[in-house]
């Protein structure tokens, strides 16, 4: 072979081989996954995972539920240890049911979650196996936060203020005002709760109605006991509507962006007339939609960009780059595995993604074609 012919070959191959060096946006780890025993109970394939939660440290709280016999059970787990499950007995109340959408895990890999308990039916927040208040009814995903001392922190879209108290006799909201005990707390009632199921989404639980809880007076429910003193850093919701960023993405993400979580808030953007996208793994888009999550501080956190023409494709941005996106077979493309990569094919399941104050990402998959797992996606320059 000619000199001539040698050169754009070699330069052809190191090409490759420095795109093929690139680092991705992110790394993946798995944290738990099908057959993994925890605390003694063994995750079979018929489990389901219902509800996560992730704690700055990167370890994740979970809700899982399965079949035994003509009964559906479900329990609460970390990625290393067994919490409780429906049939225990916790502080004399005894469970029938874990709520899977009001989870929280602090840094001190302290649970909290929400059950049902007695007969008739109440529901309330436990700690670990400790109960620790009892609420009218049950929450909303996220009702609430653990601080690092182990105290339950109600978010101000679930705990209102009342008539002024002093401190020894009250507890301060996560708005710090005073809540004196047997007072009326509220909780956002179910028919704002509707969830915003799109085959066309990755994200399960994005609420349509975030914004007009903003606008509306949830009705007042009793509260059986008083919460615990609000932690000082607790994140709240947004008092009013997110600026929407530019389309398809805030210019600073392009060169990457600080990214600190959790979420506070979501919004769907409706394709708008004479706006496209060209996307680099599926070619133009004439009718894009976003589902856009912002933090306390109303940044934009994720934002997904998909088509309803394009069924079950779409692109997951964040402000590192990008996290994920469908493939031409449904699955998802995700590069950068540390650690043992998963047998089978990913697809996104319904838990909400979670992300931490260091921009780490959990994640829910099903693996085909049998399986499940929890990912943690930490940005690659951490």
């Amino acid at each position: 072979m000619s000199e001539q012919h040698t050169l754009p070959r070699i330069l052809v191959l190191l090409c490759s081989a420095l795109s093929a060096q690139q680092p991705t946006p992110y790394l993946f780890k798995t944290l738990v996954s099908t057959g993994a025993n925890i605390g003694g109970t063994t995750l079979a394939s018929s489990a389901v995972i219902d509800g996560i939660a992730l704690s700055d440290t990167g370890d994740v709280a979970f809700v899982a539920r399965w079949p035994e016999g003509a009964k559906e059970r479900t329990a609460v787990f970390t990625s290393r240890h067994f919490i409780a499950r429906d049939g225990d007995t916790l502080d004399g109340k005894f469970l029938t049911r874990i709520n899977a959408t009001a989870l929280a895990i602090n840094n001190e890999g302290q649970v909290a979650f929400e059950a049902l308990y007695g007969n008739p039916g109440q529901t309330g927040i436990f700690i670990g196996r400790k109960f620790n208040i009892a609420l009218s009814t049950a929450g909303a995903d996220t009702d609430f936060l653990l601080s690092d001392d182990g105290k339950v922190v109600l978010k101000t879209a679930t705990a209102a203020a009342a008539k002024p108290a002093t401190p020894r006799s009250g507890a301060t909201t996560a708005n710090n005002s005073i809540i004196p005990p047997g007072v009326l707390a509220l909780r956002i009632p179910r028919s704002l709760q509707k969830v915003l199921q799109r085959p066309d989404s990755p994200i399960g639980g994005i609420d349509p109605n975030v914004l007009l809880r903003q606008q509306r007076t949830p009705p007042l429910q009793r509260a059986q006991q008083t919460p615990p003193p609000q932690a000082k850093s607790a994140p709240a919701t947004p008092a009013h509507a997110c600026t929407l960023p530019e389309f398809p993405y805030p210019p600073a993400w392009q060169v990457g962006d600080i990214m600190l979580g959790p979420i506070a808030s979501h919004f769907f953007d409706a394709p708008a007339k004479a706006r496209t996208y060209e996307s680099r793994f599926f070619g133009p888009m004439g009718t894009p939609f976003r589902v856009i999550q912002f933090s306390s501080d109303c940044k934009a956190l994720f934002i997904v960009l998909g088509d309803n023409f394009l069924k079950g494709r779409f692109e997951l941005w964040t402000p590192n780059g990008l996290l994920t996106h469908t493939k031409d077979n449904g699955f998802l493309a995700l590069d950068g595995f540390s650690g043992n990569v998963l047998p089978g094919a990913l697809v996104r399941t319904e838990p909400p993604l979670r992300i931490n104050r260091h921009g780490q990402i959990a994640m829910s998959v099903n693996i085909e074609p049998e399986g499940y797992a929890i990912l943690l996606a930490t940005p690659s320059g951490h």
